[in-house]
This record gives C-alpha cells, structure tokens and sequence, in this order.
C-alpha cells in the first residue's frame, strides 16, 4: 500500500543520501520494468488490470487498489516511467519553467497591446476635435448588440469583418480594437500573474538537475533528442510543497550518519 508516515520518499542524489533511510526502504522498489520479463499481451482495459496482471504473473498477492509503489515499478519504460518517478520521488518532481520564452511571449503581448492602445487614443482625440459625439453617447450601436446578445455571439464584433475598412461604421472599428485589445489582455495578464506565481517555486539544483538528467538518458535509453529540453540547467522548478522539508531532511541524515560514524 501506499506509504502512511506522511514522509516524501527521496531520489539519492549523492553517496550520503544513501544512509536516508527513506530511501534504502524504497531501494527494494526499484524500477525494473517487470512487463519485459512477462511478455503478457498489451489488450488490457485499464491500468490496475494491467498492473494485477504483472502481479500476477510475479507471484504476487492480489490487491484489489493499486498504489503510488505499483505505478513507480509497473510503467512502462520511457516516459511513462520518468514521470512515475517524478510523482514518487519528492525531489525528482521538477519541471522547466520556461522562464526567458514566458517573458518573450509576454512582451510579444505587450507591443500589440500598446499599438492598439494608441490606435484607441488616436481614433479619440480625432474624434474630440469632430465634436466628440461618439465619446459622449454609446460607443457602439445599442440595435446591433442585442441582436448580437440574443444571438449568443455578443462577446464578438458586431460585424464581420470587410474588405474595406471604409465600409465599417467608426464605432464598430473602435469596438473591434476594443475587443481585441481586451482578448490579448486578458491572455497576458493571466500569463503574468501565472509567470508570477512560478517564480514563487524552489528552484531545483544543478547537482540534482544532472542527476535527473542521467537518470533519463542512460535509465531510459533517451536519444539527444529527447534529452534536448532538459539541457537548460537553471530552468527547472520544483512543484514539491514540502521541497524545502526535503532539502532539510536530507542535511538531517546527512549530520546524522556522520554522527554515528564519529560516535
């Protein structure tokens, strides 16, 4: 079953991790991808029927649940795998951030909302020195957006679009920008307060990231190809909650094995 102590179970990244006593518990759990040595057909209807199928064939008693060990020790070779790693080990749970492709992507937000700010500015003050009517009534024809409202459609312009922007009634230009520039703003605003909460994540390690790495590559037979988006080494975050208590933990039985070795 799955584990009750409520502690995270720890990925050894170096030799003194190795007397955490998390760990040397999970050592017997190893991945080693029984399905290779069974050879049993690929037509089950679900996961735990696959993994009571293995089970089985091992020996096993069998359970009617399956747990976090069983997913660790029964996926498939390959991602699958990786990411069962990363869901059981609370130090291998990192993830890129994508930190300069975020602030890219953002500032590509940035410029088209400021170009459609000055058009908006632009179309005001020349409507200002017209006499300014259209800044003093409804921006847009009240007729045409409840036709659009009851139609279900009044999220988008009130028009479609023409060929000649001519032929496209001032307000319904504005209302177009209007529209666009609140689309494009709310996209950026959620990336940037979604960028803002990322940043709040630990950042993982270079040690534990060439760990990870290593594991892919040579665990999993990955090619360069499939290692390429992990080569960025200051890019990978931690989604653990208890990351820091892991950091902790590891120094914890790190001075206490040295303890007992002195003692």
């Amino acid at each position: 079953m799955a584990i009750s102590s409520g502690a995270i179970p720890i990925l050894p990244l170096n030799n003194a991790q190795l007397h955490n006593g998390n760990v040397a518990r999970q050592a017997s759990t190893a991945h080693s991808n029984p399905q290779e040595t069974t050879r049993e057909p690929l037509n089950y209807h679900s996961i735990y029927e696959r993994i009571a199928s293995v089970k089985r064939a091992a020996g096993l008693e069998k359970d009617d649940f399956y747990t976090d060990e069983d997913v660790l020790n029964y996926s498939p070779h390959g991602w699958p795998s990786i990411a069962s790693q990363q869901m059981y080990f609370g130090n291998h749970n990192s993830h890129r951030g994508f930190d300069p492709l975020t602030h890219y992507i953002l500032t590509s937000y940035e410029l088209k909302l400021s170009v459609i700010e000055d058009e908006l500015d632009r179309m005001n003050c020349e409507d200002s020195e017209t006499g300014g009517k259209s800044l003093r009534s409804l921006p847009f024809s009240r007729k045409q957006f409840i036709t659009c409202c009851r139609q279900g459609v009044g999220h988008l312009s009130l028009q479609c679009p023409k060929p000649n922007l001519d032929e496209l009634d001032r307000e319904i230009q504005r209302d177009n920008l209007i529209i666009s520039a609140r689309i494009l703003l709310r996209e950026y605003l959620q990336l940037l307060l979604l960028h803002r909460d990322i940043k709040k994540l630990p950042r993982v390690s270079r040690a534990a990231h060439e760990v990870h790495f290593e594991l892919a590559r040579k665990g999993q037979n990955f090619d360069d190809e499939a290692c390429a988006f992990q080569r960025y080494i200051d890019d990978f975050v931690s989604t653990e909650p208890d990351a820091y208590f892991g950091r902790l933990e590891s120094l914890l039985y790190y001075i206490s094995s040295h303890w007992f070795m002195v003692s």
